[in-house]
């Protein structure tokens, strides 16, 4: 019917712009991912933070003495040196196991001095001269106990050593007097010892110790952990941080296109319009009560899917648009792989010209999955097979259709052109063969395409063909027909899907008019046509029909 020709559309872009909506619209739908991982975490912490045993905290602070006997014996100079080796040392005695002794017997504990030992930490307070006495325990009250009492069994330690220090320097130098001979008793030397002795005796009354409590360690009033509160809290920041992170990873492992301009960057191609949502239930509901429900949901514009006739009014519209300078007269419906509305959108078109007063044939050329019979209730003993093997005529293969039985009475009168008696021609796939790609490869094919529209006098040819990605069918008739439909799902069809098959379509020359898309959930549904006009579109049902088999979703 046409010579095959380059296609002139859009080539399909691999790399996207991210823009903050589509980062809110994928927080949005993977809701339900940070909503788990908050419930669970958030759960799993508040209930280990109530099951852990309390614990208390408490510390005492010890603060180094300087007393002017201690540079009176060691020198100014040396004495600071012997300030910043001192502190730390002093508080590794003040932890050690000597100390945890004598701890156990002052406070008098139960526990060993091992257990309390465990109980504290010792930290020397930077660039000062205190000690921090820090202590842990299931009990307040023993907490604080432990705390205070190596503070001050430490401080009483310091001054024992100290006392015992002095006693012996000042028993030393009065040996060493006593044995000065009496003539000499005047001497620098003796008298320098009687001096230092002196000293000592006052140092005596006057040293208790290097160091004291500087603060005693208070019994606390609340545990510092567990904190099942706090814990709680944090445990949902985690979550929630993690939670998002973890979408947009599900989202950046997900190929599946999400809306309108992503199926243009996919395929490369117009959105011609996109088709509202229609609800299931009450096909299944009759169809539990009859061995006929009627069509399946998506098929027709009967009861609560009429919303989807003024898209396809639009798309026939648009398909007059493309016309100017090639006229269209026969399109051929295809997608990436199956359950992706082919079908569906090819009856609903055929369905929507003949309402409007167009001679139209519907042909089925998928022949390894013929579904038309099934959608418009039909025969399908003798059909587009039959024919191409030469076993029956054309006008053999030919069925009506009365477009009545599938639009709503509501929707006939809205229509000015509608009028009653409008029918639609099919020709079902027909039996099975086992050459399907040969017979539709082969010069019948071609020569029955032309047939319908040249000597039958058909306005319109509306070919259903096989997912092109599963087979080579839809290639080979792509470049006898005036322009190809890609049908495509949102959440459905992938973008790696969408760039094979529109790669292979312009490798058979085929002329990509563009993309009908359906919408598979529940929400806003837009439809428009050309390169960005388009029409806002209500809300409808949950779930977009694509001709489903009894049993599954259709083609």
């Amino acid at each position: 019917m046409r010579a095959p020709m380059e296609s002139k559309a859009n080539t399909p872009q691999e790399f996207t712009t991210v823009r903050l909506t589509d980062y809110l619209r994928f927080i949005r739908e993977r809701w339900w991912v940070v909503a788990v991982l908050v419930v669970v975490l958030v759960g799993a912490t508040w209930y280990m933070s109530n099951r852990k045993t309390p614990l208390y905290s408490t510390s005492a602070q010890v603060i180094h003495q300087t007393g002017g006997w201690e540079q009176t014996l060691l020198g100014v100079d040396y004495y600071s040196y012997y300030y910043g080796m001192k502190i730390p040392v002093d508080a590794q005695l003040l932890a050690s196991p000597d100390m945890a002794v004598r701890v156990q017997a002052a406070i008098p504990s139960e526990r060993s001095p091992e257990q309390l030992l465990g109980m504290i930490s010792v930290q020397p307070v930077t660039e000062t001269e205190t000690i921090v006495v820090s202590a842990t325990g299931p009990d307040p009250a023993e907490t604080a106990a432990v705390a205070n009492a190596f503070a001050q069994t430490f401080v009483d330690s310091r001054r024992e050593q100290m006392e015992s220090a002095l006693a012996s320097a000042k028993s030393m130098l009065q040996e060493q007097i006593q044995a000065i001979p009496s003539a000499e008793l005047e001497s620098a030397t003796a008298r320098s010892l009687q001096e230092r002795l002196r000293q000592l005796e006052t140092l005596t009354d006057l040293v208790s110790a290097d160091y004291r409590v500087l603060r005693t360690a208070a019994v606390p009033g609340a545990p510092f952990t567990p904190k099942p509160l706090r814990d709680s809290l944090l445990a949902f920041a985690i979550a929630l941080i993690g939670g998002i992170a973890l979408a947009f990873l599900f989202e950046y492992l997900d190929k599946r296109v999400k809306d309108e301009p992503a199926m243009e960057r996919a395929f490369g191609l117009p959105v011609l319009v996109t088709l509202p949502a229609v609800s299931r239930n009450g096909w299944k509901r009759d169809r539990r009560k009859t061995s006929k429900p009627g069509p399946p949901p998506g098929v027709g514009f009967l009861k609560d899917q009429s919303s989807l006739l003024e898209p396809f009014m639009l798309l026939r519209s648009n398909l007059k648009y493309f016309g100017v300078d090639e006229p269209i007269h026969s399109v051929m419906v295809t997608s990436s792989l199956p359950k992706q509305g082919k079908t569906t959108v090819s009856v609903n078109l055929a369905l929507a010209m003949a309402l409007a007063g167009e001679r139209v044939v519907l042909v089925e050329c998928d022949m390894r999955r013929p579904r038309l019979h099934v959608y418009l209730g039909l025969e399908n003993k003798v059909g587009l097979s039959s024919v191409l093997a030469g076993t029956a005529q054309l006008n053999e293969a030919i069925q009506t259709v009365r477009v009545s039985d599938f639009v709503a009475q509501s929707s006939k009168k809205n229509h000015a052109q509608s009028r009653t008696g409008k029918s639609l021609h099919v020709i079902c796939s027909g039996p099975v063969p086992p050459n399907p790609g040969e017979l539709t490869a082969s010069k019948r094919m071609s020569q029955l395409l032309n047939a319908l529209s040249s000597e039958i006098g058909y306005d319109f040819v509306i070919v259903d063909t096989a997912p092109a990605l599963l087979v080579a069918d839809p290639l080979v008739l792509a470049t006898q027909v005036d322009g190809v439909l890609v049908s495509a799902r949102l959440r459905s069809t992938k973008t790696g899907e969408a760039a094979r098959l529109r790669g292979l379509l312009d490798k058979a020359g085929a002329r990509v008019l563009g993309v009908v898309v359906g919408s598979n959930r529940r929400g806003r549904a837009y439809y428009g046509y050309g390169y960005g006009y388009g029409y806002g579109y209500g809300k409808y049902g949950s779930d977009y029909g694509y001709g489903p088999e009894p049993e599954s979703e259709g083609d």
